[in-house]
């Protein structure tokens, strides 16, 4: 065997093409030394070097000793790889030119500058060596990935005008079918030692670590070396017998660092689309990443070789599959097709009526949901809102996402306009606030038996560039809303790992319903006091437009929706065969992604123009109503004109137009007045419900009648109610809750003998 041609092979079939050669069989078996000497002279090193490349052999399970004196044979898998090396020897004559004739015509340039700047890896398309070595080349790749080692080994030998021995390895990219597979399809025994290319969402990943893959160790009897084989990250395996056949004591071995074969690694947790199958993948330098942790919660496409893990000790043995990468890209994170030329222009068509195409696309939001308009209008706008999606959070002045919360009755449906529009999103993520926790709605660092860290991906970094929905917000635990408020406003969320502050995007539309915590709203008290778990003021104020759905008598409605409910009874899936929609689910989500792939749409001066004038005339009526005096419940803010600014520019991105217009704007103007109605819980139009969470109506009555017995409480006196009704003069209905509200809140008691009495 020729030395360049050895250098073709990796050590281990080096050695089994070496041993082959001379006669060794599954039979017919050689001395460790003699083999030793044989392998140094066939690639011209030392016999320690011959040593090392033996052990890793035998480590692979090619060889095994047998018999007295000791002698080692073929196993029948390492006689198969003698007859696959030999057959593949063959297929690579030639394929030096081939591989340097390839390199030199497409990927010159990048090979050089590898070269120049020490890149460990060099990428290079699977059609491209399809194209080279031809469909058998590129089909003995796929079968058995150890041929990229030869063509490394081949690279090493192109001639580079330039001094450095520095060469690349190559990272295979774009298998293509059938090869490209989802991680729902990796569960196959046939791919496993193929290599295949893997798309998944990436949902853990562990912090980058030094590994060996084989370990050297040194017995402390004879000081001999005995080389294991290491499955990087996962433990140390020791020797079991020292490989001295004069020694062969079971211990006590030391672990040598400097002759053992070291690599940093980093551990990825790939998700199926719908969640439901995982796949561990396991990466090597340069493929690492945990800097800025860029590909949590992105899908990403990995080229490897699938392999199978043995884990656990003794009776409790149990096996799963594991990629190990030689490539990995983020990719797209929708997976909903691009529209087709035929639906692009049927689009257009759609966008020179824009009456219709509005009716068209709201009558698609939940049909099976009567009634609810403005609130399913929301929705939908919702998902053509964040047009500030490639840029990163810190890049931009203001969030470009629109937030939408429903507050409501049970049985309104809320949760079920939610469910429809997330299903029409092009990448939406449905959540529940029932039972979830901070680390499940974010991002969160966790720390494995091993005490190697980890980062899994919340739901909140799942819909990244999409939207999430998420039902009961006044379920959340303290930990998730202090995360809400992070995602709502700055579009990004904070873990702290090891000590260090680590950010991830969260660019999302959040959508979320919320229920009454008495189980029906009232129009008495501030709409914000009535959510369960009274949710802060801060939260609330940063949805953009907001809507309270009071479930109240209509006999016409009522009669249509128990007509839907009796027509449902024999088929309640909620699929397209069920709700007939003027857009079908997949025609609205292409239809979203291409309302998005065009610019953003530039507000008009007319538009300006029309929402500052609102703006200014509802601050100076407020003005005006309190005589120029000091504001204590404001009516409207900067928050409200920034609402109303991203409403009319998701409205006129809806219609495909490339200007917002001051028609947009007084669309917008009017869904956005009918939010602050409905929060008003139908009181007239009182923008001091979103500041305030109440209307100033509410919040007088609450201030008067907390003033009247805090003075009482002064003159240690006890007040009955009709006392309090009489100075107030409001109704029992209005005082009584106001008195509920005040002693659910601790500020006012019930005395034994009757009365009340407000605590100083």
């Amino acid at each position: 065997m020729k030395e360049k041609s050895m250098k073709s092979f990796s050590s281990e079939d080096s050695v089994v093409l070496i041993l082959g050669a001379n006669g060794i069989t599954e039979k017919t078996g050689i001395a460790s030394s003699k083999a030793w000497e044989l392998i140094s002279e066939g690639i011209n090193k030392s016999i320690n070097n011959a040593k090392i490349m033996f052990f890793r052999a035998r480590d692979k399970e090619f060889l095994v000793k047998v018999g007295e004196p000791a002698s080692y044979v073929f196993t029948k898998q390492g006689f198969e790889r003698y007859k696959q090396m030999k057959a593949l020897e063959a297929r690579l004559d030639g394929a030096e030119n081939t591989l340097e004739s390839l390199i030199k015509r497409y990927y010159w340039n990048a090979f050089v500058e590898c070269v120049q700047e020490h890149k460990k890896m060099i990428e290079i398309k699977f059609q491209d060596i399809e194209r080279c070595f031809g469909f058998d080349f590129a089909e003995s790749l796929r079968e058995d990935p150890k041929v990229l080692d030869k063509m490394n080994a081949i690279l090493k030998e192109i001639d580079l005008p330039i001094e450095d021995e520095h060469r690349p390895k190559i990272s295979i990219v774009d298998l293509r079918k059938p090869c490209l597979l989802k991680v729902e399809e990796v569960n196959r025994i046939e791919y496993v030692k193929k290599l295949i290319e893997v798309e998944g969402r990436v949902v853990s990943q562990s912090e980058v670590r030094p590994a060996y893959r084989v370990a050297a160790f040194k017995c402390r009897r004879c000081e001999a070396r005995t080389f294991i084989k290491q499955i990087p990250g996962y433990g140390l395996t020791e020797p079991f017998e020292c490989d001295n056949d004069v020694c062969g004591r079971k211990g006590p071995f030391d672990l040598l660092p400097e002759e053992s074969d070291g690599v940093s690694i980093q551990d990825i947790i790939l998700e199926s689309a719908q969640g439901e199958v995982q796949l561990m993948v396991c990466l090597e330098d340069p493929l690492c990443n945990s800097a800025v942790w860029e590909r949590d919660a992105k899908f990403v496409r990995v080229v490897g070789v699938l392999d199978v893990l043995r884990i656990g000790k003794q009776n409790r043995v149990d096996f799963k599959y594991v990629l190990v990468a030689n490539s990995i890209h983020i990719t797209d994170d929708c997976l909903v097709e691009p529209p087709t030329e035929e639906e692009v222009k049927m689009f257009d068509e759609w966008a020179k009526r824009p009456d219709e195409l509005r009716e068209r696309l709201i009558k698609s939001v939940a049909p099976h949901i009567h009634g609810w308009e403005d609130e399913k209008d929301a929705l939908c706008l919702s998902l053509f809102s964040d047009w500030a999606w490639g840029l990163k959070p810190e890049k931009t002045l203001d969030r470009s996402s629109l937030h939408v919360l429903l507050i409501g009755d049970p049985g309104v449906a809320k949760s079920q306009l939610i469910r429809d529009a997330i299903k029409l999103a092009p990448n939406g993520i449905m959540g529940q606030g029932e039972n979830a926790t901070g680390a499940g709605l974010s991002n969160a660092a966790i720390k494995d038996a091993a005490g190697v860290f980890h980062i899994k991906a919340g739901l909140f970094a799942k819909s990244d560039k999409g939207n999430i929905g998420l039902d009961e917000l006044d379920k959340l635990d303290d930990r998730a809303l202090n995360t809400l408020v992070s995602i709502l406003e700055f579009q990004k969320q904070i873990v702290d790992k090891a000590g260090q502050h680590v950010s991830f995007d969260t660019r999302c539309a959040v959508l979320c319903g919320a229920n009454p915590k008495t189980g029906h709203l009232n129009v008495y008290d501030p709409v914000i006091d009535q959510i369960g778990k009274n949710l802060p003021s801060y939260i609330f104020q940063r949805f953009d437009i907001s809507f309270a759905m009071r479930d109240r008598a209509d006999e016409k409605k009522d009669g249509y929706i128990f007509d839907k409910i009796a027509q449902t009874q024999d088929n309640t899936a909620l699929g397209d065969v069920v709700l007939e929609r003027p857009v079908a689910v997949d025609l609205f989500r292409k239809y979203v992604l291409y309302a998005r792939s065009k610019p953003k749409p530039q507000l008009s001066k007319d538009a300006i123009k029309k929402i500052r004038e609102f703006y200014l005339g509802v601050r100076k009526m407020d003005n005006d109503q309190n005589g120029g005096k000091e504001e204590k419940y404001p009516a409207i803010s900067a928050r409200s004109a920034a609402a109303l600014l991203k409403i009319t520019i998701a409205v006129a991105r809806r219609e495909l137009s490339p200007v917002a217009t001051d028609k947009h704007a007084s669309y917008a103007i009017k869904l956005y007045s009918s939010s602050i109605i409905s929060l008003g819980l139908g009181s007239e139009l009182d923008f001091s419900v979103i500041e305030n969470g109440g209307t100033r109506a509410q919040l007088e009555r609450i201030a008067l009648i907390r003033s009247y017995l805090i003075n009482k409480a002064k003159e240690q006196e006890a007040t009955i109610f009709d006392e309090i009704k009489a100075y107030t003069k409001y109704s029992d209905t209005e005082v009584r809750h106001t008195l509920d509200k005040l002693i659910e809140q601790g500020e006012v008691i019930i005395l034994q003998g009757g009365g009340y009495r407000y605590i100083i």
